[in-house]
């Protein structure tokens, strides 16, 4: 799929071997994919979905090294010695479970492969390259490591793009709030009719979660920006929005909910496999029959006119802009005085959580990861201006988020599996299909959101720490 250079594997093991256990098995998946082992593999020795493997293969592609913190690049940099820079060694701590962002999302069948064998399999998958790396290295003098380690430290492996071609926002601190929003919106709007024709082919999944992604970050915008526009100018764009993400997120649920139970399917026995696909069969007609009402949107009338509405607001600067009040008692307007109080408004809504998440029910732990994801968002938009702190408090909250997003999806399938298996009982007496099988699968699913939920508080300490706080006042204090 793609080729490491020198300096990037050496990159890759020194992190995977550090005890950020998510940022190590982002490492363990770049590493795996440049040994042409195949996704489903990668996914089970590192205990995540197929879908994050993919993604992050996608990523690196993009961005190369860009996909870990520069703080953690640092970090790797710094362990290049002339002791060091033979090759790391694959981690002996790469678990099955873990309590970070990219935690477990799909429940396998038992038995499940112990900690040992899956740090040994990992282990022999690399043990040839890394043979073939540490004779290299056995032949080069110790200030050729040397050299190598000041190159490293100093370009960090720069992608084989530079960072300037790298889309970005375009936001500047002396932006006001209506136009740094305005910015925003365009550059997501470019992305959401970017994969439109792969929604539509419908050939890869990832295109429509892409076009999803882009329209839920267009209606985030109204949330942080909102308030410097008229009213009556920004509803249309909201109502079509909220349309297109009511078309587009059936589908991509269904897609995400078939993706994990064919994981699952997998794995089982030829009996087994048969009694499940009776539940598989009914959620890709729903998915199908979702499909069906999806295109008819996007072929509609009132999505051609949504989208060139989009586009007249994104190229029109000062339209339907509030006024501001300027002289000699202006109000906060510009990008660096509003700032600092966008980020700590929407923190507050997360940290405020903190009171009541002793025993919180799943429908509390959904609200906080709406206001986790609106946090996010907000960082992510100002990221351009903020300081290099910004990249880190990103991850982070996405620990949260992502955490909190595999216990929903957990919750909600649950929920779908129990209703079918209703269904299916009132008809079983005619049929006499069995379903146990299927009962198995929403009891894998009850132990997924249990395993979650007693884990949370792990990660929400790590997201609660002091070291976030002042990463967040750093990344401030720039503007």
């Amino acid at each position: 799929m793609f080729e490491l250079s020198t300096d990037e594997k050496e990159t890759l093991k020194i992190i995977a071997d550090m005890g950020n256990k998510n940022i190590s098995r982002r490492a363990m998946i770049i590493l795996m994919t440049e040994a042409d082992q195949k996704p489903e593999n990668i996914a089970a020795e590192v205990d995540l979905t197929v879908k994050v493997v993919k993604r992050w293969q996608r990523e690196f592609l993009k961005k190369r090294l860009g996909i870990f913190p520069d703080q953690t690049i640092a970090e790797s940099s710094a362990n290049v010695s002339v002791e060091t820079l033979d090759v790391a060694q694959v981690p002996e701590h790469v678990e099955q479970a873990t309590v970070v962002a990219e935690s477990k999302s799909t429940t396998k069948p038992k038995p499940v492969k112990s900690k040992q064998k899956s740090r040994n399999s990992a282990q022999a998958l690399l043990k040839t390259d890394d043979k073939a790396t540490n004779v290299e290295h056995d032949q080069k003098t110790k200030e050729d490591k040397k050299e190598k380690a000041v190159k490293l430290s100093s370009s960090k492996d720069k992608p084989s793009k530079p960072a300037t071609d790298e889309k970005k926002i375009g936001l500047e601190p002396t932006d006001t709030m209506a136009e740094a929003g305005r910015k925003v919106l365009a550059f997501y709007f470019e992305s959401m009719v970017e994969h439109e024709p792969g929604t539509r082919l419908g050939e890869d999944i990832e295109a429509l979660h892409d076009m999803r992604v882009a329209t839920r970050r267009m209606r985030a915008t109204f949330n942080v920006f909102g308030d410097a526009y008229k009213p009556k100018v920004i509803k249309p764009l909201l109502e079509g929005l909220k349309q297109t993400g009511r078309a587009l997120g059936p589908v991509r649920d269904l897609d995400v909910f078939l993706e994990k139970l064919q994981h699952y399917h997998e794995a089982l026995s030829e009996e087994g496999k048969q009694n499940l696909q009776p539940l598989i069969d009914i959620l890709q007609t729903r998915r199908n029959k979702a499909r069906r009402k999806m295109m008819k949107h996007l072929d509609s009338s009132a999505y051609r006119k949504f989208k060139k509405a989009v586009r007249k607001f994104v190229k029109s600067e000062g339209f339907g802009a509030k006024p501001v009040i300027l002289g000699d008692n202006p109000e906060p307007n510009q990008l660096r005085h509003v700032a600092p109080t966008l980020i700590y408004g929407t923190y507050a809504k997360v940290r405020a959580y903190e009171t009541v998440l002793d025993g919180a029910p799943i429908n509390t732990l959904h609200q906080l990861r709406i206001a986790s994801k609106r946090l996010r968002y907000t960082v992510e938009y100002l990221e351009e201006i903020l300081g290099a702190e910004a990249k880190q408090i990103i991850e982070d909250v996405k620990t949260i988020q992502d955490h909190l997003g595999d216990l929903n999806d957990a919750a909600i399938a649950s929920s779908i599996v129990q209703e079918i298996i209703n269904k299916l009982e009132k008809k079983q007496p005619k049929t006499k299909q069995d379903l146990e099988q299927i009962k198995v699968y929403l009891q894998a699913k009850h132990d997924e959101q249990h395993e979650l939920l007693i884990s949370f508080p792990a990660a929400w300490e790590r997201f609660n720490r002091p070291k976030f706080r002042t990463m967040l006042a750093k990344s401030i204090a720039v503007l």
